[in-house]
């Protein structure tokens, strides 16, 4: 299947890439890396045409995930605003009400963002496996729980910071630790971290 794709582009980039959309390129740049950088503007620019700028800067962001297709950009989390910040980006994608998990590596890049069921959440149990098993297949070192709210007080109840604390202390016992737990809304968040709850 990967042949197949790999052949259909190299057959779209040599039928719509003509010669004289190349000769431009090579005369604004020496190397291709140059070319991941650019905007969909500064290929029109180079084109003479907006319609040419765009379909060459899908062209070169396809091709650049085929050459690499194990790389992406990974967002670092280093604080609990990172963690809002990166979830706040896919606010309208997950939705609120919804309570996902965030799987990251030992230098803390986001592998995956999850969404945890509201009926996984309701059992503690069910909860843990559910959110250690997804991490070990992730091979994380770490995660976060992000609770999306609608708009309105972000305090959690007192039940939440004690399963907030069941669920850091399991993490403890298989050495894959939660590294917070936020409530967020679209324009605020609370990490229990930064409360001293977890």
């Amino acid at each position: 299947m990967a042949k197949l794709i790999k052949n259909l582009v190299s057959s779209h980039i040599l039928r719509e890439s003509d010669l004289l959309t190349i000769q431009a390129l090579l005369h604004h740049f020496d190397h291709p890396n140059q070319l991941k950088g650019l905007s969909q503007e500064d290929l029109s620019e180079i084109v003479s045409s907006s319609a040419e700028g765009k379909q060459l800067h899908a062209t070169l962001k396809l091709a650049h995930l085929l050459s690499n297709p194990g790389r992406q950009d990974r967002f670092v989390i280093r604080m609990p605003r990172d963690a809002y910040q990166y979830c706040k980006e896919k606010f309208e994608m997950v939705g609120d009400g919804q309570v996902v998990l965030l799987a990251l590596t030992t230098k803390n890049h986001v592998l995956s963002l999850t969404t945890i069921d509201e009926k996984v959440m309701a059992d503690i149990p069910t909860c843990q496996r559910f959110i250690f098993r997804e991490l070990i297949l992730r091979n994380a070192a770490s995660g976060i729980l992000v609770h999306i709210l609608k708009e309105g007080d972000l305090n959690p109840t007192t039940e939440q910071i004690s399963v907030a604390k069941t669920i850091t202390e399991a993490g403890d016992v298989c050495g894959i630790s939660i590294l917070d737990i936020l409530h967020m809304t679209g324009s605020e968040y609370l990490s229990f971290k930064e409360k001293g709850w977890v």
